[in-house]
Parts: C-alpha cells; sequence; structure tokens
C-alpha cells in the first residue's frame, strides 16, 4: 500500500511539472469520457431502466398480436375481463388503461384536462400510493357503476388551491358529474399519459362492451418465480378457449408478453446504439492520442528509465509506475469529464421541445447519477489502462549500453518511433472512419429532409380539441360543430383554410379497422384484412394540400348521405382493384 501510494504522488508531481502536456491529455480524454457517459446515462435509462417503478422486472406489457400482418393490437374490454377472470397462476395484479382528454368545468372556469382511463388494479400493479383517498374498487369497473375519479397533485394545487377535504367533493368532466376518490402523487408520471391530470374507470364507455374494438394497453405484475414465458403460455392458453368462442376476434391471434417500457423505448434503442457507437469513436480515438503523447513523453525520460533499471529496479516495478501515471491522467479526465457529462445531458435536454423535453428527462430521469458516475470511472480507469500499457512496456525495457551514451536517447528510439507511427496510423484511421461515417449520417438526413411527406408543412398550424360527448353525442351534432368552427375560424385575419381530422401524420397514433371488399370471396372469421382509417372534413385535404389523384374531395352534403362515401389513397386502391378503376368500388369497415 505504501509503495502505491508513493506511486501517486510521483505520479501527480510528474504531471504537474508538465502542465502542457497534462492539460492536452486531459482534455482530450474529458471529451471522450464526457461524450461516451452522456450517452450511456440516456441507455442507461431508457434501454436498462424503462420504467420508474417499484420492482419493475416484474413489469410486464401484454399484447394481442396478429400473426399475419405482425402488428400489435390492443386488447378490447371485455377481452380483458376473460383474462382478469380467468387467470390464475402468472400475475399478481393486472390493469388496462387507454388516454383521453376531458374538458373540466365548474367556478374555476374550463380546463382541458389529460386523461387516463384505467381499471382498478392500475396503481397497484405499479406499486403506486396516493398522497390521500382511495383508488378505484372492483365493482367501480362496471359500466355505468359510479363516476367516480382520481385527480393528480398538480391540478389538485393549480386548480383547487391543494384545499382539504377535496376528497369527497364532485368535479364535472365532459358534462357529468365524478366524485373525487383519491389524489395522486406528485412524483407520479406515466408514459402513455405524460403528466395525467384525471383518472377515470376506462369501463364508463358505451363501447367498452365492444368485443370488437381493441381500445386498452395491458400491464400486469408477474407474482415471484414466474418467467415471462410462464405468464404468455398462461395467456395463450385461455386465448385459447375464447377463440373457440369467438373465432372472429382471436382467430391468428397470439398474446406476447414484453418488458414493460420496452415498446416504448423500441425506436431509441437502434438510434441509440448508433450514437454510443460513435462517441465510442471519440473516446478510442482520445486513447490513441492520449498514448502518441505518453510515447513523446516517455523518450524524454528515457535516461531517467534506464538509470533507474541500472541501480536494480525492477520491469513490473517500472511498468506499474508508469500506469500508475496514466491511470492518475485518466482519473482527471474521467473527473473533467463527468462536468462534460453533465454539460451533455442538458445540452440533449434543449434540443428537445421544451414540454416533452422536462417530460421525458423526468420519466426516464436523464441524470448524474450513482450508476453512470461508476461507469463513467470505470470507463475512465480501463482507458487509463489502453492507453498506458504499450508505452509502459515501450519504456521498460530501454537499451542500457547505447541509451548512458552520449545521444543515446535518439538512438535507442526505433522500435518506438515504429510504435508512435503505427499509433498515428491508426488515430487517423479511426478519425476517418468516424468523418465518413457523421458524413452519411448527414446525408441521410439531408436525404430524409428532401422526402415528400404527400403535404406541405409551411404556414401550418394545429390545434386540438375533444368535446364532451353528453352535448355531442350524435354525429350530427359533431358535424354542425365543426362547420360552425370552421366558417368562424377562417373569418379570422390571416388563415387561407381550415380543416378537421380525427388523427395527425406522424403523431404516432393510428386508428385501424377490419374491411371487407364486395365483390371478393367474404374471408373466414378472423382472418379480416384491416385498414388505417382517419375521419375528416372536406377542407382537410385542401389545408394540408393534399392532392387528389383522382375522383372528388368530400363535400358538407355527403355528411348526412345515408351511403357513406370514402376517399382511399393509390396503395389501397393498388392492393385490392389492381388495374381496375377503384372509383365507385364499395367495401364494408368492421
Amino acid at each position: 500500500m505504501t509503495s502505491i501510494l508513493e506511486d501517486l504522488r510521483y505520479g501527480f508531481r510528474s504531471l504537474v511539472a508538465n502542465p502542457g502536456f497534462t492539460i492536452v491529455a486531459v482534455l482530450s480524454l474529458a471529451i471522450g469520457i464526457g461524450a461516451v457517459s452522456s450517452v450511456y446515462s440516456m441507455i442507461s435509462s431508457t434501454l436498462i431502466h424503462p420504467t420508474p417503478y417499484e420492482d419493475s422486472d416484474r413489469l410486464v406489457a401484454v399484447m394481442d398480436y396478429h400473426i399475419p400482418s405482425g402488428d400489435s393490437h390492443s386488447i378490447s374490454y371485455p377481452g380483458f375481463l376473460d383474462y382478469q377472470e380467468q387467470m390464475e397462476t402468472s400475475f399478481e395484479d393486472m390493469a388496462v388503461y387507454s388516454s383521453s382528454n376531458y374538458n373540466l368545468t365548474g367556478p374555476e372556469g374550463p380546463e382541458r384536462v389529460t386523461t387516463g382511463l384505467i381499471t382498478h388494479g392500475f396503481f397497484t400493479t405499479l406499486r403506486e400510493e396516493l398522497v390521500d383517498g382511495r383508488s378505484f374498487y372492483p365493482e367501480e369497473d362496471e359500466f355505468g357503476n359510479n363516476n367516480v375519479a382520481i385527480i393528480s397533485h398538480r391540478l389538485w394545487q393549480s386548480r383547487f388551491n391543494g384545499r382539504e377535504n377535496m376528497v369527497g367533493e364532485a368535479i364535472t368532466l365532459d358534462n357529468e358529474s365524478y366524485t373525487v376518490v383519491g389524489i395522486a402523487n406528485p412524483d407520479f408520471k406515466f408514459l402513455d399519459f405524460g403528466y395525467a391530470d384525471v383518472f377515470v374507470q376506462a369501463a364508463n364507455r358505451e363501447w367498452a362492451e365492444n368485443r370488437g374494438s381493441g381500445w386498452l394497453r395491458m400491464v400486469g405484475r408477474l407474482n415471484d418465480g414466474v418467467t415471462y414465458e410462464q405468464a404468455r403460455d398462461e395467456m395463450n392458453s385461455i386465448m385459447d378457449g375464447l377463440r373457440d368462442v369467438y373465432p372472429e376476434h382471436y382467430t391468428e391471434h397470439e398474446i406476447r408478453v414484453a418488458r414493460f417500457g420496452e415498446d416504448n423505448i423500441e425506436d431509441f434503442k437502434v438510434a441509440f446504439l448508433i450514437l454510443l457507437g460513435a462517441v465510442g469513436f471519440v473516446l478510442l480515438i482520445a486513447c490513441v492520442n492520449v498514448a502518441n503523447l505518453l510515447l513523446a513523453r516517455v523518450a524524454g525520460r528515457t535516461k531517467e528509465i534506464t538509470i533507474r533499471t541500472a541501480v536494480g529496479a525492477a520491469r513490473g516495478r517500472i511498468v506499474r509506475q508508469l500506469l500508475t501515471e496514466s491511470v492518475v491522467l485518466a482519473g482527471l479526465g474521467g473527473g473533467l469529464g463527468v462536468v462534460f457529462a453533465y454539460w451533455g445531458i442538458n445540452f440533449i435536454h434543449a434540443l428537445l421541445p421544451s414540454e416533452m423535453g422536462t417530460f421525458y428527462i423526468e420519466y426516464f430521469e436523464f441524470k448524474m447519477n450513482t450508476e453512470v458516475l461508476a461507469v463513467t470511472m470505470a470507463i475512465a480507469m480501463t482507458t487509463g489502462l489502453i492507453f498506458g500499457i504499450l508505452p509502459a512496456l515501450q519504456a521498460s525495457k530501454p537499451d542500457l549500453t547505447q541509451a548512458l551514451k552520449e545521444g543515446g536517447a535518439a538512438g535507442s528510439g526505433t522500435k518506438r518511433n515504429r510504435l508512435l507511427s503505427s499509433l498515428v496510423v491508426a488515430e487517423v484511421a479511426l478519425a476517418i472512419v468516424l468523418l465518413v461515417s457523421a458524413g452519411l449520417m448527414m446525408q441521410s438526413f439531408a436525404n430524409i429532409q428532401k422526402v415528400d411527406p404527400g403535404f406541405d408543412t409551411s404556414n401550418l398550424l394545429t390545434a386540438s380539441l375533444n368535446l364532451p360527448e353528453g352535448a355531442y353525442a350524435e354525429g350530427e351534432q359533431v358535424s354542425a360543430f365543426l362547420e360552425r368552427l370552421e366558417d368562424r375560424v377562417s373569418g379570422l385575419g390571416g388563415v387561407q383554410s381550415v380543416g378537421f381530422s380525427g388523427l395527425l401524420p406522424f403523431t404516432n397514433s393510428n386508428s385501424t379497422n377490419s374491411l371487407s371488399i364486395e365483390g371478393k370471396p367474404e374471408p373466414e372469421p378472423g382472418h379480416y384484412d384491416y385498414g388505417g382509417v382517419h375521419s375528416i372534413t372536406p377542407n382537410y385535404f385542401p389545408t394540408m394540400e393534399i392532392p387528389i389523384v383522382k375522383g372528388r374531395n368530400f363535400s358538407r352534403q355527403d355528411y348526412n348521405k345515408e351511403a357513406p362515401v370514402t376517399i382511399v389513397n393509390e396503395t389501397f386502391a393498388k392492393k385490392y382493384w389492381q388495374t381496375e378503376e377503384a372509383i365507385g368500388r364499395r367495401f364494408k369497415l368492421g
């Protein structure tokens, strides 16, 4: 231990005595280590620890998988009730959920609130405690049985000023009265809801009783010792029984069980791994650069090492001393790299839109936690050994006779010069690979920017609204409201066109339905094709500048037609009618 401390003290003194070398080496390492640590913090938060809940390894997502299309479907509420009733061994708790937006009204004024549609086991499955009150009772999951709600801590503070006795009070959501039975934890957050303001029962919908309406996602908490495969097998056993009774809904379907949150981070995985590879190259270049600096520095210490060898210093002792200096250098680079990593995380945060960025940073906990610090220092020590080992081994074998002669240091450096040249070649090669990869990626991004999405985003603004179902229960009421709103907004200064759509492009939302084509054989139960469905107003296409290549656009007169009309895209027309004329053809949805 004493000799190690002596090596550390000597290493510090040696680095302090050469400030120029030390500063350049430490900065090189800090940039590489900081970049790797920043990216690792994101990978750790999203890929390694994707959910911030207690015992998250036991949380699983249950998906209804349609085998022919390869699509994962959501679960209907009646289907969930069957799974919940027949499940025996795999799950400790289970729940389903979806999201919506409600209009909250009252003396405080109207407010549009993000709403989580959940079943009674939602909070217990996630092991989330409430600040006050209770979660839903099982009997409250029944359709139309008690309008009760849980509100967020944020809404409790911002709208109701955190007043006492909030539990038990009534609030009005979409013109219906709900009794507040609980207040959520202030730290609770859920990726599918964001910062939800209100939670109500998922079953409190007329379409909740439709087995063909898959609109819920399922989360379960496994019992101790139960594997994903065992849970999947039990769920598929239940589905086999349901398939015999409801072949139209379960034929060619199977249940898949995966780690909860995994599907949410699937889109991040490739991008993060590519980014990790890129910053890994940066760190590798920094290591080669520092190794070059150490070799050049060792050339000036040849006589020092030769004398120490001549008076009896073992080769291992010299290697240890030089490696200790490299590790000290790496430790300094790692310490500064932590600062750079902290700045890097904040820089990534700043690149995201403020609201989304804040939520993602807080949900995934992008920060310098203990794990990231430990990995950072491990990287620093490892790099210290990597870039220090070759110079240490090279310097520990001096030619004693030649080195002690006048000018011997210059004459004994042939091997060192070859190693130095090799490291320079390696550094240049790595830099070229990194530059070429970066150039190709930039070219890919440039090409993506040139891709025509099929609509024009310039001067295009979007807004969202939710109509209360009680006041707008009929389609004619919704149509009339949209017509009035469209006319009024169109009259505003600077507005050229206004249209409405149930879904916007690239919002990661979709609505699908089974379909059958007139004139073609009726598919067997459960063997339906599926198509994406968008509900729009006549001005949607002109506002988005989406061209209609054949046929006509919708008109307001189409609202009240007994036989509904539709517009299909070219892919749909070619798939089902090939070269034949698609205009005038008919198909059935649902």
